[in-house]
């Protein structure tokens, strides 16, 4: 303190800070009170550490509080001997008594006697070695207790100190902050008093220091780029690289679709046959086990529906191919948005110069079309070509137009269906009543032959 009282005293009696030396004065001030402030903040740092030392005794007389209430503990314990001992005494002298009044029972009194005499010894013994550690702990408790005043007494000194020295501290750094205020005010003015030289020279520095730093910016983002070149080098390489895998995977891809197509044709070809040839095996047990005349008939009758359905089936598929067929050719010959009605594309009209005119030229001219019609609309469509199917279609427009004749009646194909329907189910239920005039007979089967039954002999 008599130290700062002293640089306080000398800095008011100082002269202007505008000479040179006050300057001097000033800036060694100022390192003198930075030099004061550092010790002082090692002894605040000191002070810190003692009290936490002191804190850690504090805990340890804590734990002695935590003995003392222990042996408060066995004091009472001991208290509770004592009464046991006391009444053991009482229990003595009634047995004594009881001793001296029945002679008969001397041999168990006695036996109760020494048996009282060792519990009794045994309890004073616990009773001495408790008061041995109650006047211990006692002595603990009040050194521990001199111990913790004089380190309570010492805290608080110490904690004396610490706020004096917490006030030098805030004294000496409003001090250096004066002083730095002063010092930045006397080099605004020396700064601004100066000669021309000294800021050209600090403008040289700054300019050179701003060069460099741009320098070492441009050598920075020169790096960068080059690091982000073989960034998008190494990422083309690799999307170039997923690319391949994924056309490669691609083309695995459709070619397992294909391998599955065949295979899914191939099982569905096997399954029917598996199935023609099941029915084939149950057909033949039937002719072995039962052999009558009238199982081959009603075979043959199956066969025959199967035949007739299978016929109505290619039928439906004609109808819907010529009329899909029709639909397409109608739709080619309408002309599109981009199309130009009164270009020809090179191509001409085929007319059909036959003078009859018979419908049925006309009807074989439609079919052989259609399905090559159907053919080639098919390749078109997995090519992707539309020309060569306008050119078609409209070379072969004129034959089109006698379409009309080969419409289908679906209402007298359902009816026909209907009727061929209740006609089999009679011949079954005829064959069915005329089995009863063929009990008795034996069939023996003379010849199996693919695709028609066996032959054999009633």
């Amino acid at each position: 303190m008599s130290i700062q009282s002293k640089l306080r005293s000398e800095s008011f009696r100082k002269e202007s800070p505008k000479s040179p030396t006050g300057d001097v004065d000033l800036a060694a001030r100022v390192d003198e009170l930075e030099k004061e402030n550092k010790r002082l903040i090692a002894d605040k740092k000191k002070v810190e550490d003692e009290l936490q030392e002191l804190r850690e005794a504090h805990g340890e007389s804590d734990w002695l509080k935590d003995e003392t209430k222990k042996a408060d503990t066995h004091a009472a314990e001991l208290e509770k001997l004592r009464a046991e001992i006391a009444s053991l005494q009482r229990q003595n002298a009634q047995l004594a008594a009881a001793k001296r009044r029945a002679s008969s029972s001397v041999s168990l009194t006695s036996s109760s006697a020494s048996d009282l005499a060792s519990q009794l010894a045994s309890k004073s013994e616990t009773i001495s070695s408790l008061e041995l550690e109650i006047s211990s702990l006692q002595s603990k408790l009040a050194a521990a207790q001199k111990f913790a005043d004089e380190q309570t007494s010492r805290i608080s000194s110490l904690e004396l100190d610490l706020q004096k020295a917490r006030h030098e501290a805030e004294s000496s750094a409003q001090e250096l902050a004066d002083l730095k205020a002063n010092l930045d005010k006397a080099s605004e003015r020396a700064a601004a008093d100066g000669s021309a030289r000294s800021s050209a020279e600090t403008r040289v520095a700054q300019l050179e220091a701003e060069l460099g730093t741009a320098r070492r910016a441009a050598e920075e983002a020169m790096k960068r780029a080059a690091t982000q070149e073989k960034k998008v080098e190494t990422l083309t390489t690799l999307h170039r690289e997923s690319d391949a895998r994924h056309q490669a995977k691609l083309a695995d891809l459709s070619k397992s679709e294909r391998e599955a197509k065949e295979l899914r044709s191939r099982i569905t070809a096997l399954s029917n046959e598996n199935a023609r040839l099941m029915d084939e095996a149950v057909r033949r047990k039937k002719l072995e086990t039962e052999g009558d005349a009238d199982g081959l008939d009603e075979i043959e009758d199956e066969e025959r529906q199967r035949l007739a359905s299978r016929v109505r089936e290619l039928e439906e598929e004609v109808f819907e191919l010529r009329r899909g067929v029709w639909r397409e050719k109608r739709i080619a010959l309408q002309p599109g948005m981009d199309s130009d009605p009164y270009s020809s594309h090179g191509t001409f009209d085929d007319i059909d110069l036959n003078p009859t005119g018979s419908p049925v030229g006309v009807r074989k001219q439609t079919q052989h079309s259609t399905f090559s019609d159907v053919i080639n609309s098919g390749i078109a469509a997995f090519r992707g070509d539309t020309n060569t199917e306008k050119r078609r279609n409209r070379g072969q427009s004129l034959g089109l137009l006698s379409d009309d004749a080969f419409e289908f009646d679906e209402a007298a194909f359902a009816a026909a269906q209907a009727d061929e329907a209740k006609k089999r189910l009679e011949r079954v239920k005829e064959v069915k009543r005329g089995l009863i005039n063929w009990k008795g007979w034996r069939v023996d089967i003379a010849d199996l032959r693919g695709g028609w039954g066996g032959v054999f002999e009633a």
